[in-house]
C-alpha cells in the first residue's frame, strides 16, 4: 500500500512539474500576443460573412518559428464528416447533427505577409488530431522569413464565410 501511495505521489510529483514548466511558458495574461482588426458584411438573408483582417502576431515563445497555424472554427461545420461533427455524434448534440444541411464554412481568399508576399498558395491543410480527409479545420503557413523570439509580424487576409444553423457554438 505504501508503494501505490508513493507511485501515486511520483506521477503526481511528475504531473505537478509538468503543469509548472508549461505553466512557466505561458505568458502572461497582459501580454498581447495576437491582435486582430477585423471588417466584416453581414447578408442577414444568406447567412454569409464576407471579411478583411489583420493579424499583428507577436512571437513570445523562445523559439523561433518559420510558420504559422491557424483554427478555421467554421469549417466544423462544413459537413457531417468533420471530426468535430463526428464527435458530436457519439454525445449529447447528436440528434441536432444527424439531420444536416445549411452547413457552414469559412474560406480564405487572400493571405498576404507583411514585406507583400501572397501566402495563399503555400497555406497547407493540416489534421493533426486524427488523419481526417473531410477535416478542414487547421491550417499551416509557412512564413517567408524566420520570426525570433520577441518578432512581430502582420498578415492581411480577405475571406468568405457561411454562417452555419446552430447546433454548437463556433469557436
Amino acid at each position: 500500500m505504501i508503494i501505490r501511495v508513493a507511485g501515486r505521489c511520483g506521477l503526481f510529483l511528475v504531473a505537478l512539474a509538468v503543469a509548472g514548466s508549461l505553466w512557466a511558458a505561458t505568458p502572461p495574461a497582459d501580454v498581447e500576443i495576437v491582435d486582430y482588426e477585423i471588417e466584416v458584411t453581414l447578408d442577414p438573408e444568406t447567412h454569409r460573412l464576407e471579411g478583411v483582417e489583420t493579424i499583428r502576431w507577436t512571437n513570445r515563445t523562445d523559439a523561433a518559428t518559420d510558420e504559422l497555424y491557424f483554427h478555421l472554427y467554421l469549417n466544423a461545420f462544413a459537413g457531417s464528416q468533420t471530426t468535430f461533427m463526428r464527435e458530436l455524434q457519439w454525445g449529447s448534440l447528436r440528434n441536432r447533427t444527424e439531420s444536416g444541411g445549411d452547413w457552414g464554412w469559412i474560406q480564405i481568399e487572400r493571405l498576404v505577409f507583411d514585406d507583400g508576399s501572397d501566402l495563399l498558395p503555400t497555406m497547407e491543410f493540416v489534421r493533426p488530431d486524427d488523419d481526417n480527409p473531410d477535416d478542414f479545420t487547421v491550417i499551416s503557413v509557412p512564413l517567408p522569413r524566420i520570426v525570433e523570439p520577441g518578432g512581430v509580424v502582420d498578415l492581411d487576409l480577405e475571406f468568405e464565410a457561411q454562417l452555419p444553423r446552430i447546433i454548437a457554438r463556433t469557436g
